[in-house]
């Protein structure tokens, strides 16, 4: 399709577009008045059968740097490609649009963006993806794969990105753009021009198995008033001995069937259009050859009541609880023998991308928000599937409640490593008809609740005592099956003050020094230490 074509075919196409604008208002350097300059645009055409989603009137916040601004405002397609013409040629957007706050629609009142130069000459369009690594942030979820067009300046504005960097900034916008420009500098000052798939709203690719060779089944949802018995389909197949494919292959009754040469190993295609553009495509993607499911039954939701202590009131809450009840297994998933050697090396660097993703550490940070760190560290329990294992020196009763008690299914073992520092204070639950000084210990009170709640819902609770005066373990781990996590503050306090939780590479090697620790006489089981804490107070340790 020729770049004019494209641009003549936009009204057939597209019935509507909408405007994001977002402009900061600043004083100038000579203080006698204010200049608008450009933070961000997008255009997005609408196919004929959407609805265009609601305007937005102008909104503003004021920052220390100016007052921030945007609009989303409808615009025909004629007008929007004159629009769009007249940024570049003219270097501002006139403020000219209905409703405007600011004051009277003169020409003078326009939003500054400099001299814009083409990303790819105009009107020639690039084909563009959110994808899987989102350098383009601005293509909505439901777009796939959209042409797009960008405009950008030739000089930038320094405090216009150092403005746009402040994290409020990015919030604020990111209620009405859906992302956070904030993480993406290169597009401060920019236009984008979005034109989704006019054919098409989605498609959905299906591996069929055959006894010699397998078939990719790709199913298409047109869009109203548009056949697609014109478009083709080009398919690629993949594995370790090349690349096969590249034929044409037309849709009929909004689909299309491609024999691939043998086993499906990974799959990619692309979509022309009646004249041959690309109009869309999916990149290379592997295909399951085997699979394992647990097959999981709810026995029911318990509650969790969790007492009330001194700095919270007391609450319910409530965990769904499962048992597994069976496994499916299909396929080579656990069969080396009698793998093709293409499988063989598939597999290898399988496991290899796995290796490398498990060296990267995921970090999560929560600052004045126990809940919200609260619920992150129960959600990692409830997906336990084959043990749990805490340490904390500060663990407690209350913790037990919090965290122990999310575990979601049944049977599970929980392993406690708390310290005597804590174990041996005095509870800080209250007791009716008691005084806090009359309360246990807390290391009494939590091997009350642990004996209490061995009922085989919850599994089978171990609780250890670190005795030395100062723990032998400082810092605080969360172990749950695989994969080992470390919690920079204690668990009863983490996400008051800022508190960071990282998911680190290897379980393994952390399992094993606990093992160690274990063993060593720094730590005993918490009924043990219970049983002999007076004894060895008179022999010399000391009560705490």
């Amino acid at each position: 399709m020729s770049d004019n074509t494209i641009i003549d075919k936009i009204a057939d196409y597209y019935n509507f577009a909408v405007i994001h604008i977002a402009w900061l208002v600043k004083r100038n350097e000579a203080g006698n008045g204010s200049e608008r300059y450009l933070v961000f645009g997008l255009v997005e055409c609408y196919p004929k059968e959407l609805e265009y989603p609601l305007t937005v009137r102008e909104q503003g916040i004021k920052f220390k740097e100016g007052r921030l601004y945007y609009i989303r405002i409808k615009k025909s397609i004629e007008d929007i490609v004159e629009w769009y013409n007249a940024i570049k040629q003219n270097g501002f957007i006139p403020v000219d649009w209905e409703d405007s706050q600011e004051g009277s629609h003169s020409s003078r009142k326009r939003i500054l963006c400099g001299n814009m130069k083409d990303v790819k000459k105009w009107p020639a369009f690039l084909l563009s993806s959110k994808g899987e690594d989102v350098r383009i942030p601005f293509i909505a979820d439901i777009w796939n794969v959209a042409w797009t067009h960008q405009i950008f300046p030739q000089e930038r504005e320094e405090f216009l990105k150092d403005f746009v960097a402040h994290e409020n900034v990015g919030k604020w916008l990111e209620k009405y753009l859906t992302w956070n420009i904030s993480y993406y500098p290169e597009l401060v000052g920019s236009v984008n021009f979005v034109l989704p798939n006019p054919f098409y709203s989605s498609r959905h690719i299906h591996m069929i198995p055959g006894e010699e060779a397998d078939q990719v089944k790709i199913e298409f949802q047109p869009r109203q008033g548009f056949c697609l018995d014109r478009l083709k389909v080009v398919p690629f197949e993949k594995d370790y001995f090349g690349i096969a494919g590249g034929g044409k292959y037309t849709i009929e009754n909004d689909c299309c069937s491609i024999p691939l040469s043998g086993r499906a190993g990974r799959f990619a295609m692309y979509v022309l259009g009646p004249e041959d553009e690309m109009i869309d495509y999916a990149d290379f993607a592997g295909f399951n050859q085997g699979f394992k499911i647990d097959i999981l039954t709810g026995y029911g939701t318990k509650e969790i009541h969790r007492p009330k202590t001194d700095k919270e009131p007391a609450r319910v809450d409530h965990v769904d609880v499962y048992e597994r009840s069976g496994e499916v297994k299909g396929g080579n998933a656990e069969d080396d023998e009698g793998d093709s050697i293409g499988v063989r090396l598939e597999k290898a660097e399988v496991l290899r991308k796995r290796k490398i993703k498990e060296k990267e550490a995921q970090v999560h940070f929560f600052y004045k928000n126990h809940r919200e760190a609260e619920e992150f560290l129960r959600g990692l329990i409830s997906r336990a599937r084959s043990s749990i294992r805490i340490v904390d020196p500060y663990y407690g009763t209350d913790e037990l409640f919090t965290y122990v008690m999310a575990v979601s299914m049944r049977d599970i073992p929980v392993e406690i490593i708390a310290s005597k520092v804590h174990l041996g204070k005095k509870s800080r639950l209250k007791y009716e008809g008691g005084e806090t000084s009359e309360n246990p210990l807390i290391g009494e009170e939590l091997l009350a609740q642990i004996t209490d709640r061995r009922d085989g819902v919850n599994g089978k609770i171990d609780a250890y005592v670190m005795t030395g005066n100062v723990p032998v373990i400082h810092d605080r781990f969360l172990i749950i099956d695989n994969e080992a996590w470390f919690c920079g503050g204690s668990l009863n306090e983490i996400g008051n003050r800022l508190s960071c939780v990282i998911r680190l590479p290897d379980a393994q090697e952390l399992n094993k020094l606990l093992e160690d620790i274990k063993l060593s006489d720094q730590v005993r089981p918490l009924k043990d230490w219970l049983d002999n804490r007076e004894k060895e107070a008179v022999d010399g340790e000391g009560q705490d």
